[in-house]
């Protein structure tokens, strides 16, 4: 079995389990044993993070390629460009990037003239530069733990519909279950509680300024690594320092 690397648990596992929280309770609720109302919920929420992890990486690249229309493309994409807004660490940025991905960033007239074309290349010289310093770092560096974050952010943004939907169910289940049950609302009142913060966090918090927050944290990141990655004289190999 691959292994399964703290991105991947932060970026498409936790997502997961805060759409499936909802629906576990409700099986915690109706279970007529202790060890039915504990085990079964382990066995299910081990069944959907397996089954959910790439299906919430496809939700949230989805999501990405709308934002990036939103937003005029990756804020790591328009922190290079010629056209926009430039602050004193423009050029100090474009020579980082090229100089550690090896790719040319396109000129103002080629931008002009190929803008398509451009923004392409501006995101394969990010990543390239990017697939750079994580093999030179630490898997957990700074820069790795705010691409993790960012991963979260779009990811459980790319199933807020879908974790609205098995929240309703579930809250609706909860309700009618506390009201036939005998002695339902002691454990149904707790289990409400649950649905409320779920259903405040995911109209609250889960929405498109959320993911460009972490999406700025990690360009200021990126580029503040780029501004220290030095050439060491001994083995003109290129590293964190």
């Amino acid at each position: 079995m691959p292994r399964i690397d703290t991105y991947i648990w932060r970026a498409r596992i936790v997502p997961a389990v805060l759409a499936a929280i909802p629906l576990l309770t409700f099986v915690v609720f109706i279970a007529d044993s202790p060890i039915a109302g504990l085990l079964t919920p382990v066995v299910g929420l081990g069944a959907i993070l397996l089954g959910a992890a790439e299906w919430i990486r496809g939700r949230g690249l989805k999501t990405e390629q709308r934002l990036k229309r939103i937003w005029d493309g990756m804020p790591t994409t328009a922190a290079l460009r010629h056209r926009g807004e430039r602050d004193f660490a423009w050029a100090p940025r474009r020579l980082a990037i090229e100089g550690l991905s090896g790719q040319r960033l396109p000129t103002a007239r080629e931008e002009e003239a190929r803008p398509d074309d451009s923004e392409a290349r501006y995101e394969r010289a990010v990543h390239a530069a990017i697939a750079k310093l994580r093999s030179a770092a630490p898997s957990d560096t700074v820069l790795a733990s705010e691409n993790a974050s960012y991963g979260v952010r779009r990811n459980t943004r790319g199933i807020k519909t879908q974790a609205l939907v098995v929240l309703a169910l579930a809250t609706v289940g909860h309700v009618l279950l506390a009201a036939t049950a005998a002695d339902g609302w002691a454990i149904g009142l707790f289990v409400l509680a649950i649905d409320l913060a779920a259903w405040l966090f995911w109209t609250l918090v889960v929405r498109d300024v959320w993911v460009r927050e972490q999406a700025d944290k990690f360009t200021d990141q990126l580029f503040t690594d780029l501004a220290v990655f030095e050439l060491p004289p001994s083995n003109g190999t290129r590293q964190i320092t």
